[in-house]
């Protein structure tokens, strides 16, 4: 049964209580669910979670801004009633790079999760490729000091920075001597498509440095959206757009695991059926028709923003941001969330009236309709 086929077989119950298969997290030896759920949704509370457990994830994402700064605390409620700590993996982050800042947000986080130790904390949404290289050593000392605390196990951050600063990031991680783990947005089709981030996810995993995708499965568009070719292609693959992403990132021996946002028991599903029936990676063959496929999505975001459509549109408008805070609202339903990032933006940032539009999709890499999309930002988010 193909990775597809089995998620359409899920029913309104998780197949079993057995943990999915796990990966080795880089050299930290961790071993995490190929499947990690994040916690980035207003349904996020004990039913989800329980439903997320035994359908047999193990790997937990969390921040601080969670479900509107809640989700931690609803979290660490869980673990308690169910008892699990012992059973599951748990990252969750802090959306500073100061880092007296940072170790204070250890110990919110502590507080609220109500556990003695985390095991991965991120810096959350990394921009600057400097803060990897820790120049000043303040991150390894606080690392080492956070480490023999046991307030933490390991540590690294997340990243959705433009390019190339995503792959700067990656690239200093590998020589920074304290980043143990990161999790970055990234998707097949652009792994597939860049070489210097191939380039950088080498560098990283030869370092030992444990990888984790994010936002897989952000902004592919919506079903009626797809290309005759691409509905086709798909079918063959035995998947939908959702569950080949996934795949494609489980075929990339380099990850240890796919982080997915799951707000419905039905997303959960059909997720947890696609890591468990997933055995091999891709044959070129099937490389060939996820290629095919996937120029058939009309795509809401860009995994692979360089900017290039902000200098064609003679603006300053944070597009890659907007698109993304975007995707929060419309396939999560987190409007508060994006709202509240969105105005964190400086004013220019968030200004596209003298903008260039029809320029910008034809520089966008992945030829974002900007002017519809944002005409549904200045909708949710204005």
């Amino acid at each position: 049964m193909g990775v597809g086929a089995a998620a359409r077989a899920a029913t309104t119950q998780p197949v079993a209580n057995e943990p999915i298969e796990v990966r080795p997290l880089g050299r930290t030896g961790l071993k995490v669910t190929r499947l990690a759920a994040g916690g980035s949704f207003p349904e996020y509370g004990r039913r989800i979670l329980e439903f997320t457990y035994r359908s047999g994830v193990r790997y937990f994402d969390n921040g601080d801004l969670y479900c509107g700064f809640k989700a931690e605390t609803l979290f660490g409620d869980w673990i308690r009633q169910r008892g699990c700590r012992a059973d599951i993996i748990i990252t969750t982050k802090a959306r500073t790079t100061d880092p007296a800042a940072f170790e204070a947000r250890v110990d919110d986080a502590l507080k609220k999760m109500r556990v003695d130790t985390i095991d991965l904390f991120f810096l959350h949404g990394l921009e600057d490729p400097a803060v990897p290289l820790d120049a000043d050593g303040q991150w390894r000392t606080m690392k080492d000091r956070l480490v023999r605390e046991k307030k933490v196990r390991f540590m690294g951050f997340s990243t959705h920075a433009e390019m190339p600063r995503r792959i700067a990031c990656l690239t200093n991680a590998a020589r920074s001597g304290w980043v143990d783990a990161l999790m970055m947005a990234c998707d097949p089709v652009l792994i597939r498509s860049d070489a210097g981030l191939n380039r950088a996810i080498d560098t990283c995993a030869k370092a030992g440095v444990g990888l984790l995708a994010m936002k897989t499965g952000r902004g592919l568009g919506a079903a009626g959206t797809l290309s005759p070719r691409a509905i086709e292609a798909f079918r063959a693959l035995g998947m939908s757009p959702h569950t080949a992403m996934l795949a494609g990132i489980w075929s990339d021996e380099r990850f240890a695991a796919a982080c997915s946002e799951m707000p419905s028991f039905k997303i959960v599903e059909e997720n947890a059926a696609a890591a468990r029936a997933f055995r091999k990676p891709f044959t070129p063959d099937e490389w060939k028709l996820f290629d095919e496929a996937a120029k058939g999505l009309a795509r809401t975001t860009c995994p692979g923003c360089d900017g290039s459509c902000r200098r064609a549109a003679g603006t300053q408008t944070d597009f890659c941001s907007i698109m993304r805070y975007l995707a929060y609202c419309e396939e999560s339903g987190n409007l508060a969330a994006a709202r509240e990032l969105y105005a964190e933006l400086a004013p220019e940032q968030r200004d596209w009236r003298d903008a260039d539009l029809a320029a910008a999709s034809q520089a966008c890499r992945s030829r974002l309709d900007f002017e519809r999309l944002l005409a549904r930002a200045a909708r949710w988010l204005g």
